[in-house]
Order: structure tokens, then sequence, then C-alpha cells
């Protein structure tokens, strides 16, 4: 059997000549060992290693860095070249969660049935802190094809250990924290860092203690963070929670406690109706039938109607004069109606209607949704568009121009959202309208770049320094801004209380307890929230 083209042209390039059979086999063998594996195999002619080599890993041929237990495989005779790259590679982080393997085809030369592998250590520290575990950059693997899998995967286990030195956090912190300005330490404890900032000091607290600022780091240790439709497919998450949100609001709410609702509540407008429509048969036949029959027979069927108890006696005594034609099927229907309406449904009505009776009154509120209401004002707390980060601003326009940015791209990521399903369109259509009404006072055109001056957000300050901001310029914005204080400096309670058009919106277990408040008023005035918008729905994920 010849030579296949493919592993003819290795050959050549590596210059093997007669070990041919020996080094395919083991290859072949140890490849069939991988197959379960995503690995790359690429061969490299000696001195004609090339950068390309290492952007090969991006293309959509591979699959992606962040996905764990992958290798990439050089097959060489040229080792030291590669191992010499990576010596000088200062940006580890491109290669993810890849493994590099270095298979030593010099070694075959020696007429061994051995492999020699040479493993990247991505986590080597050429100068270690005390206490840091030495290690070396690369580790040499001998095995025979069927065990070069096991191995491989043990020396990976323990070179993953060291990985702890290599991680950061986007909350900055360090060995001090810094108590200077703070007024009061009991409520300034929380402007010291994030709940995030806390978790990752205590986490990373064993290696703060050495000195790391030679380490670049490969990780990053993440918060819990919204999701939106921008970032990258390839993004390992873990879903933590779905946000909700509820509004809460007085504008026309109505109670179930007037007498016409309370008398037709035990049964809803479908039964009402079709119990009408029988009704209606029933005095038709019964008008239909001979003149001596018709007066006592309409009384009958509405005294059994109402509740044949409360008949009259002439009622009962009413008889029907025998005619030529049998009444056998009008005695069966009145029995029928008598057992069914006159004492089966009767005595359900009742049941049903005095359990109504005892039930509290029920408010509820016209609206299912309100980012669909047309004119509407929604309250909204900064905090809504960045929890962690408003806390962190001190000033007034900041917080607005930090607030309204939020706001800018997630209805931008809404109305920008694939699909033609009702709901979805209306969301889409309300998302655009407030995306144009924001832009102007960011100076940004319809593609959401920055192209004039003039808006009231185009100023580019410190946010460390305070700057003049006129709240009463975004006045006719559909959603305001608020924030929660004893002092209410936002008129938050004031507002509502109107029982205009206006909304608050906030998260579930919030409007809860804010809802109790509102109702605690003199005025008698009831407010009523709801869980049915969907508009800033959010996924979080760490």
């Amino acid at each position: 059997m010849g030579k296949s083209p493919a592993w003819q042209a290795l050959v050549t390039a590596q210059g093997m000549g007669d070990n041919y059979s020996t080094y395919v086999y083991l290859l072949r063998t140890w490849m069939y060992q991988l197959i379960s594996l995503p690995s790359t195999i690429l061969s490299v002619q000696g001195g004609l290693f090339d950068i390309k080599y290492m952007n090969l890993m991006s293309t959509t041929s591979f699959v992606h860095n962040h996905l764990a237990f992958q290798y990439y495989i050089f097959v060489t005779a040229a080792k030291h070249e590669i191992q010499e790259y990576f010596r000088k590679l200062e940006s580890l982080e491109m290669f993810g969660l890849k493994q590099v393997v270095i298979i030593d085809m010099e070694y075959l030369l020696e007429d061994t049935l051995l492999l020699r592998m040479h493993y990247h250590n991505i986590y080597f520290i050429e100068k270690p802190s005390v206490g840091i575990e030495s290690s070396a950059p690369w580790y040499q693997i001998h095995c025979v094809a069927s065990e070069c899998v096991n191995k491989l995967e043990q020396i990976g286990k323990n070179v993953s250990n060291l990985n702890k030195y290599f991680w950061s956090t986007v909350t900055a912190f360090g060995q001090k924290i810094e108590l200077s300005g703070l007024k009061s330490i009991t409520n300034g404890s929380r402007k010291v860092a994030s709940f995030h900032g806390f978790l990752a000091s205590w986490i990373f607290q064993d290696v703060l203690k050495h000195d790391l600022t030679h380490v670049r780091p490969l990780y990053s240790f993440t918060p819990i963070i919204r999701l939106n439709n921008w970032g990258s497919t390839w993004n390992i998450f873990f879903l933590h929670d779905v946000q909700t949100y509820s509004f809460v609001s007085c504008h026309q709410t109505r109670s179930n406690s007037d007498i016409l609702t309370t008398l037709s509540s035990p049964l809803d407008d479908w039964s009402w109706a079709l119990l009408a429509t029988h009704f209606t048969w029933v005095v038709l036949i019964l008008i239909l039938l001979p003149k001596q029959l018709n007066s006592d027979g309409i009384l009958l069927m509405i005294g059994i109607s109402l509740e044949n108890s409360v008949l009259s006696g002439s009622i009962y005594k009413a008889k029907f004069k025998p005619t030529k034609y049998p009444l056998i099927g009008l005695n069966t229907f009145i029995g029928v109606w008598t057992l069914l309406v006159g004492t089966i449904l009767t005595n359900w009505y009742k049941s049903i209607f005095t359990m109504e009776m005892i039930v509290p009154t029920m408010y509820r509120s016209p609206w299912t949704t309100v980012m669909d209401v047309e004119g509407i004002r929604i309250l909204m707390p900064f905090k809504l568009m960045g929890e962690h980060s408003v806390d962190m601003i001190k000033f007034d326009y900041f917080r607005h121009k930090y607030f309204y940015t939020q706001l800018l791209f997630r209805c931008h990521e809404i109305a920008i959202e694939p699909g033609k399903y009702k709901r979805l369109m209306v969301y889409k259509n309300r998302a655009k309208a407030l995306v144009n009404m924001l832009r102007p006072h960011f100076g940004m055109d319809e593609n959401l770049n920055i192209k004039y001056k003039s808006g009231v957000f185009t100023d580019f300050h410190r946010p460390d320094e305070p700057h003049p901001f006129n709240k009463s310029v975004l006045k006719g914005y559909p959603i305001q801004s608020v924030d929660y204080n004893k002092a209410d400096s936002y008129n938050i309670v004031k507002i509502l209380s109107t029982c205009e058009k206006v909304a608050l919106i906030d998260k579930a277990e919030n409007i809860v307890k804010i809802t109790n408040f509102l109702n605690d008023n003199q005025e008698k005035r009831r407010f009523v929230r709801g869980d049915g918008d969907h508009f800033f729905r959010q996924f979080e994920a760490g």
C-alpha cells in the first residue's frame, strides 16, 4: 500500500525519511485516543514557524477558547522555536482554556515506541514570591500511545491548581481600606466597597499577601450582571435570577363591591348569556302553547327560576287542561328545568354569593402593563439602571447622565429585538419612541453616534467634580428618575397621590412594601400594584 499524500507531505516537511511507518503508526494510535477530546493538530516545519498558527484559533473553524478541555497540539521536530515563542508571548489570555502540547518528532528517531510530549504551563511565574509554589514552563511526558491521554489529563489537573495567582476582579481592591473622609463609619461602611468588592477581597485574601504586580491576570472575577443582546454567544455563564418589575398607581382603580358586580360575580358573562338564552327559549315554547296553558306556565317558569319555595299557592294549584295531544314532553321539560334551575343552580348561586359577600373588597387597576399606555408618566428609581454604580456617584448631573445613558441603550436593545409577535411589537414601538426622544439630549443621530454638542448630557466632565444640572430639562420625558429618602425630596408620594396617569416602577418585592405604605393614607386613596409588565425584565448571570 502506498503512502497517503497527507502523511507524505508531513514526512517531507519533517525530514523523517525511513521512520515514516513508525511515527505514523504512533500518531494514528494516539489520535484515536484523542478522538473524544476537542483538539487541533498542526504540523510545523523547522525554521518555518509562523505566527499565523496562533491566529487560527480565533477563526470559526475552531471551538472557542473559553470552552474547557481543549488541546492545541504542535507536531514538530522544531520544539525549541515554539517554546521560544511562548516564552516571549505576553498575551497568554488569547489561549483561554486551550492547553498547548508539543509532540517531539525528533524523539521518534531513537527507535522507541514512546511518545515524548511537552505540556505548556500557562501559569508559570519566573520569580515567585515566598510562599508561592515554584513550577516549570514546560512539563515532559513520556508515554505509550494508549496511556498518553490519561497522563495528559492528570498533568493538566495539577497545573490548573496554580491558576489562583492569575485572577483579577472588576472592583479595584487592595490590602488596605481607606476610611478617611467618611463622616460616619456606620452609614459610610457601605461606601467603602460594594458587596462584590468585599466578596472578592474575601476570596483573594491569600493572594493579596503576595506581591504579584509582575503577574498579568488571565481571568477575571466578574460580578452578577445583566445579560444583554450585544454580548458574544460564546460566553459561559450561570443564570442567577430573572429580575421582574411591578408598578403601582391609583389611577382609575375600581373595587368589586358595587351592587351589580356583587350580584353577577358568581357567574361570568358567558354563563349569564347562556342562562338568558335558555330562559328565553323556555318562555317562547310556553307562549306557543294553547291559550289555556301559557299564562300559568310562564308564571311557573318564573317562579321556578327565582326558586320554587317563593311561589304562591295558586301557582302550585295550576293545572293543565287535558287535550287531545299528550303532554309527556312538556312535563319532562318542566321537570328538568325545576331540577337544574330551581334547585341546583339556585342553591349553588346562593352559596357562591354568600362567599363573595364575606371576601374583603378587592381593588383593581385598568392597566395590566404600563409601558404601552399612551401619555403615561413613569417614575423609576436610579438603582434600576445600575445599583452598584449609582451608589458611587455623588452629583446629580452624573447620576442623571448615567441613568438616562443606561435607559437609552436598554430601550435600544428592545427596539432592535428580533421577532414580531404582538406584545413585542408594542414594546419595540414604545422603545423606539423613547430612544428618539432621548437622543437629542446626548447629541446623537439616528445611529446613536454623537454628532452634536447641544444636548444637556454632551458635556464631558470628571464624575468627582460638581456640575450644574437643571432637572426641568427632562420634565417632558415619559420616564423620570427618582430616589427614596425620608424627606421624599423627589415628591414621589405627592405625584402618585394625584391619581393621574402616573405609575411607579420598581422591583416586585419593593412594590409590595411601597403599596402597603401608600395605602396607609387619610384620603382613602387606593393604590393597586400590577405584575404584568415585562418591558424592563432582565436576566442576571455570573
